[in-house]
């Protein structure tokens, strides 16, 4: 091994840096499980793979997917958009309690009975790709489980998710859309969730949040709720993340989550509320659109 890295240094190889810090673009899928890509402003990764079971240690399940964006990075921020989770064994793990704050990029509701909807716990989602060296359209879909932490059931909601991401060198366009059967299980409450990275540990820095209402900025903390967003913004070291609406909408910023189980890292979730009347379509699904991008300049 030493041999071949003196090698790739003697020529100076592109192998000896990291594939996101070359000066190239592409778009990979691995399996049904990831797609992978490198734009000359930004990178992401989008998990459209399998879960594990919906209870299992510590009556956790194993694992969050459903097809969600993993990751919005770029030189300048870093990761700016990030999904986590907490391990299930040990004394900190993800709380039923907490699902407002998980930092995962899903469409997750709760029942009158305080049964939780969500497209996290789709166990394998349907996946279609249609994937070219500069542009990638995938679409993701499933039937969204209900699941009773108390007595461990899990049954069909009601609900059907889709998801459609359309990924080029401006951005990434998502669109969501859930429809529901006649006997849907009733929700209260129903969210788009993303997850927004703050920082890596609490001596570092945190993004510093904005939103854009009637055309105007202004700041933002987790645990804020907001009418009438137009876009985030998320400012982190020398670089940001925007994400625009295609209709203004009620955003609510969740506490911040801590890892605590092998790191530090913080997250806040902005939870997109799909119930209000601008979120229903014509047909009565529930439908948000917005890209997701690097803004050219800073906002002040």
């Amino acid at each position: 091994h030493y041999a071949r890295l003196s090698r790739l240094r003697e020529k100076n190889s592109p192998f000896l840096r990291s594939p996101f810090l070359r000066d190239e673009t592409f778009v990979r899928a691995f399996g049904d499980a990831f797609v992978i890509a490198n734009f000359p402003n930004y990178a992401f990764a989008i998990h459209t793979g399998p879960v594990g079971r919906s209870y299992g240690h510590n009556n956790l399940p194993y694992g969050y997917g459903g097809g969600q964006l993993a990751v919005f990075w770029s030189r300048n921020s870093g990761a700016v958009w990030l999904t986590r989770r907490r391990g299930v064994p040990g004394a900190v793990y993800d709380s039923w309690a907490e699902w407002r704050t998980w930092p995962i990029h899903a469409v997750s509701g709760v029942t009158p009975a305080g049964a939780l909807v969500t497209s996290a716990r789709i166990r394998q989602p349907a996946v279609e790709r249609k994937l070219g060296r500069k542009k990638a359209v995938i679409t993701v879909q499933g039937a969204m489980p209900v699941l009773e932490p108390a007595t461990k059931a899990e049954a069909d909601s009601g609900y059907k998710y889709r998801r459609v991401f359309t990924a080029d060198a401006g951005g990434i366009a998502v669109e969501t859309t859930v429809t529901h059967s006649t006997n849907a299980v009733a929700v209260t409450e129903l969210y788009e969730t993303l997850p927004l990275f703050l920082r890596e540990h609490a001596a570092q820095t945190a993004s510093v949040f904005k939103v854009q209402c009637a055309g105007q900025w202004q700041s933002a903390q987790p645990g804020q709720a907001f009418k009438g967003v137009e876009s985030i913004r998320t400012d982190r070291f020398g670089g940001a993340m925007e994400i625009c609406f295609d209709r203004p909408c009620a955003v609510k910023f969740s506490p911040g989550w801590i890892d605590g189980f092998q790191t530090r890292a913080e997250v806040c979730t902005a939870l997109i509320d799909l119930l209000e009347p601008g979120a229903t379509t014509p047909g009565g699904a529930r439908h948000i659109r917005y890209t997701i991008k690097q803004p050219p300049t800073a906002t002040k």
